[in-house]
């Protein structure tokens, strides 16, 4: 059985609850102690609850020890103890990796993170600094391999030197990398067919242009109830041309959403504004917010110094550039160089790629890794630190839900089990000192039938202690 030892020597679940209950109580807090002439950090995760009378009180719940160039170190070593767990329990295979990046906002200036840029936020929050985290993971969810970047760094540029590292970790073998289409460049993708190395990444639509005849002549495949794809060998790549019924219908409500609200702008406009300068910069908000639907509308603008009026501000609806407009809508185009597969079967390998966005959106729900409230380049990386054990631990659990409780998500267990507390006790004793107990609150029935499914036991309650208060003179 897979465990994760903490400060309790708790079990997987129990150990997992604690770190989901981060956000209801839970903090990374450093001390500062000198050692050898020299002052070291070192770090906890520490519990802080609300009793009586409004007072607070801390319990320290794992203790990090000093984050360190050799701390780093063990990090590592602790991730790569628990994929050898991995392969002992679900027998994983790495012949098919998924990457892709985040963003994670701070709250504050961070102006001595080095990591901490502004670029292109995720989150929608290009008004923070922010960092990024690169990860891949297995078509399972389970996490191999992750990175801490500058919040300004290019996704294109993070690829190459990635790869060098899982075949360091993992060696030389023939796995497919599975991609989105912002990730790669064609430089990065020739170099990867000259070492042999396969991959399956989305493709910009605008590309469709260079094959739409060859793909005319080839028919259709039902993949699903909803999507079919066309399939095409060129040059020693494989391209899947996929339709989708439910994103065409998503794109189209989109696009016509938008297009009616930047008409309706238009509209406005030319009732309401006569100053030119004003009326410009309005302009400029509505193309921005209309996107590549303001191509589809003729403007006639008013010249400099012109005051805005019927006669020399008008447009036009464009329905031909519309209709070239939305022939793409629902299509998304796939390349690949794992010739001699079906188009179904890759379209199929490249749907696991939502597995890395879900593994994303658990890290910054459940592991409450956004916002980082921490300023210092080293505390951050613990932060992140703990938020990706922490999601390893919940893929293990969700894997082992998957064989031994199957129905059950992981999300539903922890918080289930999240209500076996445990509670530290001082009764007084006549003779001064203190009893100390540790004890957990004894388990409901549903809490019995989970860990009976998942063949675990809590563990034995400890002993209780007695401890002599200081003496004054």
């Amino acid at each position: 059985m897979f465990s994760f030892q903490m400060a309790y020597g708790t079990d997987l679940p129990y150990c997992t609850a604690f770190f989901i209950c981060d956000n209801i109580g839970m903090y990374l807090k450093t001390h500062k102690r000198k050692k050898n002439g020299k002052e070291n950090e070192y770090y906890s995760i520490v519990e802080k609850r609300r009793v009586a009378n409004g007072q607070y009180v801390q319990k320290t719940v794992l203790y990090l020890g000093a984050i360190s160039d050799s701390q780093k170190k063990t990090w590592n070593k602790s991730i790569r103890d628990i994929k050898e767990q991995w392969q002992s329990m679900f027998k994983l295979q790495y012949d098919v990796l998924l990457y892709d990046l985040t963003s994670t906002y701070f709250e504050g200036l961070c102006q001595g993170n080095p990591k901490a840029r502004f670029g292109h936020s995720k989150d929608r929050r290009s008004d923070c600094r922010q960092v990024l985290i690169a990860m891949v993971v297995t078509p399972e969810g389970f996490p191999v391999h992750y990175e801490v970047l500058a919040g300004n760094t290019g996704e294109k540029s993070t690829l190459a030197g990635l790869m060098t590292k899982i075949e360091d970790m993992y060696g030389k073998s023939r796995r497919v990398w599975l991609m989105d289409r912002g990730i790669p460049t064609e430089q990065t993708l020739a170099m990867m067919r000259e070492a042999g190395i396969d991959y399956l990444v989305g493709t910009p639509r605008r590309m469709l242009d260079e094959f739409q005849s060859e793909l005319a002549e080839k028919d259709w495949q039902q993949a699903n109830e909803s999507v079919s794809v066309k399939y095409l060998e060129k040059d020693g790549e494989c391209y899947v041309l996929a339709r989708s019924k439910s994103r065409l219908a998503k794109e189209r409500a989109m696009r016509q959403r938008k297009l009616r609200n930047y008409l309706d702008g238009l509209r406005k406009l030319q009732k309401n504004y006569r100053n030119r300068d004003r009326f410009m910069k309005r302009l400029g908000v509505l193309q921005h917010e209309a996107g590549s639907c303001r191509h589809c509308v003729n403007l006639r603008l008013p010249d400099e110094g012109q005051k805005v009026n019927d006669t020399n501000f008008m447009y036009h609806f464009d329905q031909q550039k519309y209709r070239e407009m939305i022939y793409r809508d629902g299509t998304y185009f796939l390349r690949t160089t794992q010739t001699g597969k079906e188009a179904v079967e890759l379209w199929q390998q490249y749907m696991l790629q939502c597995n890395v966005e879900q593994a994303f959106k658990e890290m910054k729900s459940d592991m409450a890794v956004r916002p980082i409230f921490h300023h210092k380049e080293n505390r951050v990386d613990a932060h992140i630190f703990i938020a990706f054990i922490s999601y390893c631990l919940q893929a293990t659990l969700r894997q082992k839900l998957r064989s031994d409780a199957n129905g059950l998500t992981s999300q539903a267990v922890l918080e289930s089990l999240s209500r076996i507390q445990m509670l530290d006790v001082s009764i007084p004793t006549q003779d001064g000192r203190t009893l100390k107990i540790q004890r957990h609150t004894e388990p409901e029935m549903e809490h019995k039938l989970i860990l009976e499914k998942l063949h675990l036991n809590l563990p034995p309650q400890a002993p209780p202690k007695i401890h002599s208060n200081q003496v004054n003179n």
